[in-house]
């Protein structure tokens, strides 16, 4: 037996149930509940996942019980499935155009399009990997379908073929190098980059590019955090909204200029709707983001009330939603 003092210790079910009792003052009458919590969802996400919502629950009432903490962790899950299902429909739409422009104006042979004379080559190591790690999804041995039919079946792959397999991060990186013109005929097909650019002719300081890169970059970072289960309702992205330059840009009125003031939706979960209502560019899915959305809010109104307060989200968004919908 390794009798080893860690700081960690492995600590059973009972031991577990035990600690939430004493140290966060949750009641738990349901014995059985508490076990299945901790046997799926975990300790460690009980814990740190809500610690603000337990924080704040316990500095209006004494105690909290398992049941409302497993009511607001489930009010939070919800919003996250919407947000994951149309993050998936964002990197859809990404890469298909992205396929598009590159088969059009480069070639639909991976020669072609992957050729590093078509890109930006400031950064040429960079560039040289981005292009490298792309290229490892032509490996027939790497391969996946429907790339891998391709390379079996076919004379070449196709760009529309071969950036179905590959991931998110790397085509964002490789739409980088491509030299700002070329950038914009993507970008013009989400906004117009008019209501952006400087009036300054001779001097491009790119603030559109800028504001769809970071727009792309933080549906990615907040994706991720969701798919592989961490901490959301308090995650500020690496990536930032120029909020001024989104407001220009924002037909659907969800940012106001309070939000401006006090930098509500600079890289919150406020930035990832934001992100998320233009880079889906379909009235359609839209209208279904922001109805998806609307309905995961106002199922809990006390949820709500403290999520608004954890996330940073502005008070009463779902009467946004309301309004357009």
């Amino acid at each position: 037996m390794n009798l080893k003092n860690y700081e960690k210790p492995f600590k059973s079910y009972d031991e577990l149930i035990s600690k939430l009792r004493t140290d966060y003052n949750i009641i738990i009458d349901n014995e059985e509940l508490a076990l299945n919590l901790l046997s799926t969802i975990s300790f460690y996400d009980l814990k740190n996942g809500y610690k603000e919502y337990l924080k704040k629950v316990s500095s209006t009432q004494e105690s909290i019980s398992l049941e409302t903490l497993l009511q607001f962790l489930i009010f939070d899950k919800n919003i996250q499935m919407v947000l994951l299902k149309y993050s998936i429909y964002v990197e859809n739409f990404f890469k298909t155009k992205f396929a598009h422009f590159l088969g059009e104006h480069f070639g639909v042979d991976a020669s072609e399009y992957l050729n590093i004379d078509n890109y930006n080559k400031k950064e040429k190591g960079n560039l040289n990997k981005a292009l490298e790690k792309i290229k490892k999804n032509l490996n027939l041995k790497n391969a996946d379908t429907p790339t891998k039919y391709y390379l079996e079946k076919h004379t070449h792959v196709p760009p529309w073929i071969l950036f179905k397999n590959v991931i998110f991060y790397d085509t964002t990186t490789l739409f980088k190098f491509l030299h700002p013109d070329d950038k914009r005929k993507i970008i013009q097909e989400y906004f117009d980059v008019n209501l952006i650019k400087s009036n300054n002719e001779e001097k491009d300081n790119e603030e559109d590019i800028e504001l769809f890169i970071n727009m792309i970059n933080i549906v990615r970072t907040f994706r991720n955090k969701i798919a592989h289960n961490y901490k959301v309702i308090t995650y500020k992205s690496e990536y930032k909204l120029f909020l001024v330059n989104y407001k220009k840009i924002d037909k659907y009125n969800l940012l106001t200029n309070w939000d401006i003031k006090y930098k509500k939706g600079i890289n919150d979960l406020l930035a990832m709707i934001l992100s998320i209502s233009i880079l889906l560019n379909n009235p359609i899915l839209n209208f279904a983001f922001f109805q998806e959305l609307y309905f995961a809010m106002i199922a809990d109104e006390n949820s709500l009330k403290s999520y608004e307060e954890i996330s940073g989200l502005p008070k009463n968004f779902y009467k946004r939603l309301e309004k357009l919908l």
